[in-house]
């Protein structure tokens, strides 16, 4: 199997070379504040690697996490830490000593202007832990003493990036500290169609056609969990991929689906020649990781999910694949604030790109607008995983069931299947595309979603009926 590498991102790599300028000689780069921002898992880590490996030019990146509020270890030791990781510990030399009445947070502003006034490029990831740490207005000063009128303008760079992009974006807003000191941003997004298709071609897993459907169903467009499930040993190899072991998955009988099988599944799960086999397999072990990652979408681990966001999502979790309307929503979860909440589904479309607002093919239907679940992990979790998040069980008191997992992932399959064509068709060449359909003349039983060619040579790609076939 090929080794993990990294894949795609072509225009963002592209974007990123531009907006740190590594192609610029030393007397030609100009100090700037960037912000990167995407959800959790998305790769925004790994692209400011990729971009720090690929770079030529010899400009030193230093890339340093901010650690949570009240853990061990402060901002500051990371940051120098990160320093030397990255071969640029020379570049302390010089740094100011620390002096009595300098706190940790000063120290910390201290040592970023120092790498960036000698041209390191800076990425403070998990940004998000920057207020409560007390590090905003230490970099505020920084920002301010290298953009302010008649100050130097060292060549380094200063990126900011992280998991929790509402805290994040909320940091800039104009009533706070950093309003105005961002020079430009990227956001990142979950892999297309075509980059999924290319990493699986490369480790063998369109050899298993509804193997790759389960996954992407799963993960999406979501780099980290397909990297887990490659290279993690309890995931998957080549002979995972092949012959399933089941015993592999039954080293620990306390946790995941083990000990809820009905004796049937139990015989299913150890008949190696089953795809049931693997799919069981797959959901235990996938359970499994969410709890050890904290990863459950149960609006406790979702970190990056505001308070009064998380009951409208796992609502909605709840819903048909036609969605939900706003005042029906409102109805259930929040009486007399539809306005409010029209406001969190903008942000949980706008910024988070968890939901979408459907309507009807052929328009805005007159009941009002439509909301659905968008994001391929989330609605794995919440209809695959819904009772295990909610109680351990059913309305009359069941333990939860594997079998029952098992066909509403075969239910949700059906849907993605359809997502995964959609997103294939809108990255193709000459093909145009409208997300509700739209109506062709000579075709009156058909809403087009996809063509291609123009006039009697169109052809149809992709379209819906709206009447019984």
């Amino acid at each position: 199997m090929a080794d993990w590498r990294f894949y795609g991102r072509e225009p963002e790599l592209e974007r990123l070379g531009q907006l740190l300028q590594l192609e610029d000689g030393p007397g030609q780069r100009r100090f700037g504040t960037y912000r990167v921002i995407g959800r959790r898992g998305v790769g925004k880590t790994e692209l400011l690697g990729e971009v720090a490996r690929r770079s030529g030019s010899g400009i030193p990146f230093v890339i340093c996490e901010l650690p949570p509020p009240g853990t061990a270890g402060d901002a500051c030791s990371r940051l120098t830490d990160a320093a030397e990781n990255s071969g640029a510990s020379a570049l302390l030399d010089g740094v100011k000593e620390r002096r009595p009445h300098v706190t940790d947070a000063m120290r910390f502003g201290d040592v970023v202007g120092h790498l960036i006034d000698r041209g390191a490029t800076v990425v403070l990831d998990e940004f998000q832990h920057a207020q409560p740490l007390g590090l905003v207005s230490p970099l505020k000063l920084v920002i301010d003493r290298f953009t302010g009128i008649g100050g130097r303008k060292p060549p380094g760079k200063l990126v900011l990036t992280g998991s929790h992009q509402q805290q994040i974006l909320r940091m800039f807003r104009s009533d706070m500290p950093l309003h105005g000191r961002i020079d430009d941003s990227l956001r990142l997004r979950q892999w297309p169609v075509r980059t999924v298709l290319e990493m699986a071609a490369e480790h063998g897993l369109l050899r298993h056609p509804g193997r790759l459907l389960t996954l992407w169903t799963a993960y999406g467009g979501i780099p980290r969990s397909w990297e887990r499930f490659v290279t993690r040993p309890n995931y998957a190899s080549d002979a995972r991929l092949r012959d399933f072991d089941a015993s592999f998955w039954n080293d620990s009988p306390s946790a995941g689906l083990d000990g809820l099988a009905s004796p049937d599944a139990t015989r299913r799960l150890l008949d190696e020649d089953s795809e049931v086999t693997w799919r069981l397999a797959f959901l235990d072990a996938e359970l499994r990781l969410l709890d050890e990652a904290s990863e459950r979408f149960d609006g406790r681990a979702y970190v990056e999910l505001a308070p009064d966001l998380r009951p409208v999502v796992l609502r909605l979790g709840r819903s048909p694949a036609r969605g939900m309307r706003t005042a029906d929503l409102a109805a259930e979860i929040r009486p007399g604030g539809a306005r409010e909440l029209g406001y969190d589904l903008l942000t949980l479309r706008n910024h988070l790109e968890i939901v979408i607002d459907v309507g009807e093919f052929l328009g805005r239907h007159k009941s009002g607008i439509r909301w659905r679940i968008d994001d391929m992990n989330s609605l794995f979790q919440l209809r695959v995983f819904r009772e295990l998040f909610e109680g351990n069980g059913d309305a009359e008191g069941n333990p939860p069931d594997p079998e029952r997992a098992l066909a509403r992932l075969e239910t949700l399959e059906g849907e993605t299947l359809e997502r995964f064509a959609a997103a294939w068709l809108r990255d193709q060449p000459g093909t145009r595309w409208s997300r509700h359909g739209a109506w062709r003349a000579g075709l009156a039983d058909i809403d087009v979603m996809a063509e291609t060619g123009e006039g009697d040579g169109a052809r149809l790609l992709l379209g819906g009926c709206k009447r019984d076939p």
